[in-house]
This record gives C-alpha cells, sequence and structure tokens, in this order.
C-alpha cells in the first residue's frame, strides 16, 4: 500500500476517533457521568455549548464562566442543568439576556436568533469583547461570530472562526479545531 494512502487513512481514523471522544465527552457531561440519551436537538446544542468552553483559554483571573443566551427557551431550558458545574475549577453560570440586558462579563454569548434588531445589535458589540459568540448556521461566522452550531447531513456539527477568536485575544485548543466541521480564518466580521 502506497505511503500516502496509509498517511490519508491514519488521518482518518484519528478524526474520527477524536470525534467519538468527543460526543462520548459531551453524553456524559449531558448527565454527569452515568449514561445518558440525548433526547432532542436542544439538548446537544446545549452541551456543545458548554463544552466550546472547555475548549478555550480563558484568562486566569476569572472566578465563574457566564454563559448568557438570548433567543430561544428549549436550549435555555437545557442550559439550566449545567448551572454550577465546574469547567478548570469554575463554575458555570447561565444567564438569559433579555431586551435591556448588557452582555458585560459574559465569556460565551449564545444567539440563536440572529434575525431580531437586538440579536444583531448584541453580536455587534460582542465581537468586539474577549468572548465567545457562538450562533447557528453556516452564515453566522461571516456576520463576525466566532463560532456556529450547523446542520450538516441530519447532524448537528460546528463550524470554528479562528480569525474573530484571535482578534478578541481567545485560543481554542486544537483538539476543539480537529474536530470542527470547518475552520475559518478570513472571515473576521465587522470590526
Amino acid at each position: 500500500m502506497p505511503v500516502r494512502c496509509v498517511q490519508r487513512k491514519s488521518v482518518f481514523v484519528h478524526r474520527l476517533i477524536l470525534k467519538i471522544f468527543l460526543a462520548i465527552g459531551v453524553l456524559l457531561s449531558l448527565s454527569g457521568g452515568a449514561q445518558a440519551q440525548v433526547s432532542s436537538e436542544s439538548q446537544l446544542k446545549a452541551a456543545f455549548l458548554v463544552s466550546f468552553m472547555k475548549y478555550v483559554e480563558w484568562p486566569e483571573n476569572l472566578s465563574i464562566l457566564k454563559l448568557c443566551v438570548r433567543g430561544r427557551d428549549s436550549v435555555l431550558s437545557h442550559l439550566e442543568r449545567f448551572q454550577g458545574r465546574l469547567i478548570s475549577g469554575r463554575p458555570i453560570e447561565i444567564r438569559r439576556l433579555s431586551d435591556n440586558d448588557s452582555i458585560s462579563g459574559c465569556q460565551q454569548l449564545y444567539l440563536s436568533e440572529t434575525q431580531s434588531e437586538r440579536s444583531k445589535a448584541l453580536l455587534s458589540q460582542a465581537i468586539r469583547e474577549p468572548m465567545l459568540v457562538t450562533g447557528e448556521g453556516e452564515h453566522f461566522l461571516s456576520n463576525g461570530g466566532s463560532g456556529a452550531l450547523v446542520q450538516n447531513d441530519g447532524r448537528i456539527q460546528f463550524d470554528i472562526n479562528i480569525n474573530a477568536l484571535s482578534a478578541v485575544g481567545l485560543k481554542v485548543a486544537s483538539p476543539m479545531l480537529r474536530l470542527a466541521r470547518r475552520t475559518v480564518s478570513g472571515e473576521a466580521g465587522p470590526r
């Protein structure tokens, strides 16, 4: 067998193993260690959002990690199950944003509805702050988002915008980049 073919198979197997471990980690984090079944798309999205926070290098001076949510209540209800859980020794705080709330203090902002004027204003503000800005759909990264949940072949996957993250001083661990469906390095969005 040619060397190039063996190398491709090796890379494919390595990526497959990493994806399996991430999926297992997501499922275990949903149940706190017990066996779990992902019952809905919203539950899986919530698990992805919390898992994203594990792979970002956060400033050392943070004592709490705030995941702020604007939009769909179905994802929020699943996120609330993670309230108080620890990531790198810091508790997670889930915070729902209403129309007049500030994003100040959020480490991750999740916008499930990006078409409303308020969500567009929050996105415009958030992409200038040191936070992971996540949303949904193929075009979220081109609007300045740093992470996007996307539907692909009936599965939920994610894309990462490396430029958007580095523009606000955040770094993502390489395992997350390897598991991403797509990593983008040319769409930092409007600044």
